[in-house]
């Protein structure tokens, strides 16, 4: 008989398992990532999305473009790349900041930035490390020119290993 019990706990475990998994499975999918972010690394998700794409943006005087982005309760990487139009007068400010700080920068009040370009640059290579979990801001602004117009593109995505 100690064959039969055996194979009967062994059977239970692996239904409990597969119900654990199931579990898992139905609450991530209705939005509830914070399950998996007190799971073990190696048994969370990666998570991985697209912020900015290559399209081109107008800035027009004292003007910006911004990208918000949901982080999940771990950290996460910001890589990107923003660039200036070829030509004169391409350049532009970019920076990576929290909501709460967005909101102060959004009405000419200064705030923290996670990361940031040089003041007037015309190409910035974004990588940063943020710690989530919150709602986040990817700006590229023309705050600094009373006068000209600026053309970027950005390309920007976000992986939570």
């Amino acid at each position: 008989m100690p064959d039969t019990n055996h194979r009967r706990n062994a059977g239970l475990t692996a239904l409990a398992a597969l119900g654990l998994m199931a579990w898992f499975a139905v609450r991530m999918r209705a939005g509830e990532s914070a399950v998996a972010d007190r799971l073990p690394r190696l048994l969370r998700p990666t998570v991985h999305f697209t912020i900015a794409t290559t399209e081109r943006h107008t800035l027009g005087p004292t003007q910006y473009a911004h990208w918000d982005f949901q982080l999940p309760a771990r950290v996460c990487t910001v890589h990107g790349r923003i660039d200036g139009a070829p030509g004169a007068r391409n350049d532009f400010y970019a920076a990576v900041m929290g909501d709460a700080d967005f909101r102060k920068f959004a009405v000419d009040y200064d705030g923290q930035v996670l990361w940031q370009s040089a003041p007037a640059t015309v190409a910035a290579n974004v990588e940063t490390a943020i710690r989530g979990p919150g709602l986040f801001h990817l700006v590229v602004s023309n705050h600094f020119s009373a006068t000209a117009t600026k053309t970027v593109t950005a390309t920007a995505s976000i992986l939570c290993p």
